[in-house]
C-alpha cells in the first residue's frame, strides 16, 4: 500500500513538472516600443505607437486615435524602446496594471501646439501663392510702364510684342486676382484661429 502511494505521488510530481515546463516555454518575454516626436516649437509628442509619412505630412498613431503633423514642423523622431518585461519572473503591481490599461492621449496643451503648427504651415503656403501672384502683377506693371515710355519708330515692333504679352498676362491674372482675394480672407481667418488658440494656452 505504501509503495502504491509513493508511485502515485511520484507520477503526479512528474506531471506537474511537465506542465510547469510547458508554461515557461509557451510564454516568452514581452517587449514594447514607442516613439517621441520633437517639434520646432519645443513641444514633444510622446506615447506614439507608429507614424507614417505622406505628402509632406506625418500621420501619428496612438492607442486613442490619430493626428496629422506637418513634416516641416518635426525636428526629430526618436525610437523610445522600453525595457524587456519578463512575465515569468514576477507579477505586475496593481497600480502598474491599471496604468497600462489606460490609452495614451496628447495633453490639451500639446494638442493645441500641434494645431497651431499646422495652421502656421497653411499660412506659409498661402503667402507663397500670394507672392507668386504679386510677381505677375509686377511684371504686368513693368510692361505697362515700358509701353508708355516707347515713343520712337524703332520701338514700334517691340511695343507690339509688349502689348501682346501684356494682354496675355492680363488674361492670366484675372482668375489669379480673384484667388488672391480668397487667399487673403482665408489667411485672416486662420490668423484669428491661431490667436484664439494662443489665448487658450495662456489661460
Amino acid at each position: 500500500m505504501n509503495v502504491l502511494i509513493s508511485r502515485t505521488g511520484f507520477r503526479d510530481l512528474k506531471v506537474k513538472s511537465l506542465i510547469l515546463a510547458i508554461c515557461i516555454f509557451t510564454f516568452p518575454a514581452v517587449s514594447d516600443a514607442a516613439y517621441k516626436i520633437y517639434l520646432q516649437n519645443g513641444s514633444v509628442i510622446t506615447g506614439v505607437k507608429s507614424y507614417e509619412k505622406s505628402s509632406g505630412e506625418i500621420k501619428v498613431f496612438f492607442e486613442g486615435g490619430m493626428i496629422t503633423v506637418p513634416e516641416d514642423d518635426v525636428i526629430e523622431i526618436e525610437a523610445d524602446s522600453m525595457p524587456v518585461k519578463d512575465i515569468r519572473g514576477k507579477e505586475k503591481a496593481p497600480e502598474q496594471i491599471e496604468e497600462a490599461g489606460q490609452p495614451v492621449n496628447l495633453s490639451p496643451a500639446a494638442d493645441v501646439d500641434v494645431r497651431i503648427a499646422s495652421l502656421r504651415k497653411q499660412i506659409e503656403d498661402i503667402n507663397k501663392k500670394i507672392s507668386d501672384i504679386e510677381k505677375k502683377e509686377g511684371e504686368l506693371k513693368e510692361m505697362g510702364d515700358e509701353l508708355k515710355r516707347g515713343k520712337y519708330k524703332e520701338l514700334i515692333g517691340k511695343k507690339r510684342r509688349l502689348k501682346k504679352d501684356k494682354d496675355k498676362l492680363e488674361e492670366e491674372l484675372r482668375p489669379l486676382l480673384e484667388e488672391k482675394k480668397m487667399l487673403i480672407e482665408e489667411r485672416r481667418m486662420i490668423e484669428d484661429e491661431i490667436r484664439q488658440l494662443e489665448e487658450e494656452l495662456r489661460r
